[in-house]
């Protein structure tokens, strides 16, 4: 697949609110909540969705990670956090406090995750 298609597949997934999809697909995604209710597998999916977004970007883009392309990639990782809790606020219909800024937090060190990674095995080819 091509890294730009899979770039946009993979951020038309995360911008998707799962309680819209939770609402209008509740008898299918039965079981699907009963493993997404507890709060550790709800922080853990947005640590990986966004550790995949930083290693996507980099790698779709072909950034040689150095300090002003991780700080580029945190904002860029910020703006799509943003983004992604307004959309899921339209979803539940209600304003922003402090489970968004917790979850953008989350995003946020995800990306320092997917960074922190891609630095690690560029220290390990050295």
């Amino acid at each position: 697949m091509k890294p730009r298609l899979l770039l946009f597949l993979w951020l038309a997934g995360m911008m998707t609110p799962l309680n819209w999809l939770q609402k209008e697909f509740a008898v299918l995604l039965r079981p699907f909540n009963f493993l997404i209710a507890p709060e550790w597998v709800h922080i853990l999916a947005h640590l990986i969705l966004f550790s995949g977004l930083a290693v996507l970007i980099v790698r779709t883009f072909k950034l040689h990670l150095n300090w002003q392309t991780a700080v580029v990639l945190l904002v860029a990782i910020l703006l799509t956090a943003g983004v992604q809790e307004v959309f899921q606020l339209q979803a539940k219909e209600r304003g922003f406090g402090w489970p968004e800024v917790f979850d953008i937090g989350v995003d946020l060190m995800g990306g320092v995750v997917g960074s922190s990674l891609l630095l690690f095995q560029k220290l390990g080819r050295k």
